[in-house]
């Protein structure tokens, strides 16, 4: 007896997915199904059979009332598709970027609001050691305090103005509280500085992505892959790549 069950074999890995897979579940690439060759000589078979044989009036109103049920299942399944792959790029960012702005409402460990009081100490004894202000920038930033991260991230700017790191997490903090404008300014500025560096390349593909700015993000994941092929970045990038492509031409 035939099998009906068709595997999904993913086109970038060849791994053999379970057929109710969206996703593979070795790379994360999109997986669509593969009919074996037998499978569509028969169902042509079938279809050729059918033609000789003109159904009912009855028999089209079913038809066409399963081809819309089936249509708004996969209009269904597509929106899945693109939230899924939406919340594994808003995840990607630095510390997680893209959490709920409600993040920044939940209590902080007292142990990190500790470190924090001791570094405003540190801080307010010595205004321009900018490693203490990025370093309570940073805690501010765990803790999901992003207000309060900008505003020391700022504040390490004033002493060092081209410090590509700061103004990266400066704009991801931005990127947090749903100021997309804002993050693209302080990543591109940061570009400027450092045409290379490869947290930028991937965090403003990120933050182009959720924009809806899909052609730009693709551009700046392509140059990532270019300069950094073998990165863990650049490997994230290329699935996001892919998908995004796949998407688009849908």
């Amino acid at each position: 007896m035939e099998n009906n069950t068709i595997a999904k074999i993913c086109n970038k890995c060849g791994t053999e997915n379970p057929d109710n897979a969206r996703f593979c579940i070795e790379c994360g690439s999109a997986l669509t199904r593969k009919r074996s060759s037998q499978k569509q000589q028969k169902d042509k078979k079938i279809s050729a059979k059918k033609q000789d044989h003109p159904q009912p009036l009855n028999s089209y109103i079913y038809i066409a009332g399963a081809f819309i049920i089936a249509l708004v299942i996969v209009l269904l399944i597509l929106n899945d598709n693109r939230t899924i792959l939406r919340e594994k790029i808003a995840g990607s960012a630095k510390g997680g970027a893209g959490q709920s702005a409600s993040a920044q409402q939940a209590a902080p460990p007292a142990e990190a609001m500790a470190q924090v009081n001791a570094l405003k100490e540190k801080v307010n004894a010595n205004p321009n050691d900018v490693q203490s202000v990025v370093q309570l920038a940073n805690l501010y930033f765990d803790v999901g305090k992003f207000d309060q991260a900008i505003g020391y991230y700022k504040r390490a700017l004033n002493i060092e103005p081209n410090n590509t790191s700061v103004l990266i997490d400066l704009g991801v903090s931005y990127f947090n509280i749903n100021q997309g404008d804002s993050a693209l300014t302080f990543m591109h500025q940061a570009l400027k500085v450092a045409p290379d560096h490869k947290q930028g390349l991937y965090n403003i593909g990120i933050v182009y992505y959720n924009l809806n700015q899909m052609d730009k993000a693709i551009y700046y994941w392509d140059q990532l892959i270019k300069k950094y092929p073998q990165s863990r970045e650049a490997q994230n990038a290329q699935s996001f790549v892919e998908q995004v492509k796949q998407q688009m031409n849908l």
